[in-house]
């Protein structure tokens, strides 16, 4: 199954393995089949205006064993709610896949059986870049605490780019391409309005290259965020944006054969100043390649679509073999206020089947002091959960010391801390979340 998260909506598709067949599902409804279901089907109001899909890397669900509150503390639909609630919301909301009352049906109007839905194997969920880890583990939460599947590891979590690439095209028949996705919170902002956009509304850009030349599988993604300047503006940043992914991948603008353009760029009229300026700057970047703009109609089941077909597809670049989150909780485990050199914590790790060698720079950071994004509230997506004092003592101090050069030790009192802490967001979690589960 292929589930992609849209703001206030998703949208399902299901894969079988046997004829390799996709079919985009919908809810039969007195109107007819609606393929896009929204986050709250209680809420009265537009379901896109309920909120960002964002808001799911706003941390980790914790409720404060003294107060009782719930954190992180999130805006939605104009409310300030806390995030566990939006979660279990929205984890309702795709209960009903496996409700034999709620009936099924493929796009082509045929019946999905009620057993079909209770038996999915593995579930794809697409994730924005840039999003931390935060988003895939409130993503593999929903799909847990809706019973979709029964374990952590059935749950994958995908960059939107890829997704969107494979059910713009399927696996086979492309070379090297682009896709290219901006996301606006609200109407698409033209230079002839006489009402310009404000500066504090905010794009999300998200590129994806892939390359299956010689036989070689490659994905590359960057994201950016950042306040809308007008379109100018951003075919700058876009192209700051595209000679990075470049650098990154080493392959040529001029190898690309196709490039999909997504979101508010696909929505603009092709007649309109702005279509014009990005046809032009993109034909002058990659003269070879043929631009597409992805319908208007379902770009949420078509997101769904590409990501049913990426279950058993080998891994892509950048592959991390262990989240951060649980390369801090097994440091935590293992250091004590003793200190240890670095090739130590490596053997110790080593014992606990943690090839600790592959991922040697991420381990050094940890030790040095970062905290993985996520794991504190965002300052963006919940800010008024950075006041509350249990975050704010966490915050004071990292949990590990860094000592002399290749030194390191546990500060006992922060590390008491921060496993208190992990130990009530594990403790409520649906998932082994101290298992190692990396992202494509």
């Amino acid at each position: 199954m292929g589930l992609s998260l849209g703001d206030g909506l998703w949208a399902v598709a299901l894969r079988d393995r046997q004829s390799d067949r996709v079919g985009l599902l919908g809810q039969v409804q007195a109107s007819g089949a609606t393929c896009v279901q929204p986050w709250n089907s209680l809420d009265g109001q537009s379901p896109e205006s309920g909120g960002s899909r964002l808001l799911l890397d706003a941390g980790l669900p914790y409720r404060n064993p003294q107060t009782g509150q719930a954190h992180p503390l999130v805006t939605w639909a104009g409310e300030l709610r806390p995030l566990p609630q939006l979660l279990e919301t929205l984890a309702e909301s795709l209960a009903r896949l496996r409700d034999p009352a709620i009936a099924w049906v493929t796009a082509t109007g045929k019946p999905v059986p009620s057993q079909v839905l209770r038996s999915v194997e593995d579930v794809v969920v697409g994730y924005p870049v840039p999003s931390g880890e935060a988003f895939r583990f409130n993503s593999r939460e929903l799909v847990l605490k809706a019973g979709l599947v029964t374990h952590g590891q059935r749950v994958m979590t995908v960059a939107e780019g890829l997704g969107a690439a494979l059910g713009w095209d399927g696996l086979q028949g492309w070379g090297c391409c682009w896709v290219i996705d901006l996301a606006l919170p609200g109407p698409l902002p033209l230079p002839q309005s006489p009402t310009p956009a404000p500066l504090t509304q905010a794009h999300l850009t998200q590129i994806t290259l892939l390359d299956r030349d010689f036989g070689r599988q490659l994905g590359q993604t960057h994201g950016l965020t950042g306040p809308w300047h007008g379109w100018p503006q951003w075919i700058e940043t876009l192209n700051s944006a595209l000679n990075h992914l470049v650098a990154q991948s080493g392959i040529a603008p001029q190898k690309v054969e196709r490039i999909l353009l997504r979101g508010a760029i696909a929505q603009a009229p092709r007649s309109s100043d702005p279509t014009g300026a990005l046809q032009d700057y993109l034909r002058q970047k990659c003269p070879s390649a043929t631009l597409h703009w992805e319908p208007s109609s379902q770009p949420l089941g078509r997101l769904a679509m590409g990501l049913s077909r990426m279950v058993d597809c080998p891994p892509w670049d950048e592959t991390k073999p262990y989240d951060d989150y649980f390369l801090f909780a097994a440091l935590l485990r293992h250091l004590t206020p003793e200190p240890q050199p670095l090739d130590r914590i490596l053997e110790a790790l080593a014992q606990d089947g943690i090839h600790g060698r592959t991922c040697r720079r991420s381990i050094q950071q940890l030790l040095a002091g970062e905290i993985p994004p996520g794991l504190l509230p965002h300052p963006c997506w919940a800010p008024n959960s950075l006041a509350d004092p249990d975050y704010q003592a966490l915050a004071a101090q990292s949990p590990f010391q860094c000592l002399a050069s290749g030194w390191y030790a546990l500060d006992a009192s922060a590390g008491t801390r921060w496993r208190r802490y992990l130990g009530l967001v594990w403790g409520r979690s649906s998932t082994a979340a101290l298992e190692p589960i990396g992202a494509i």
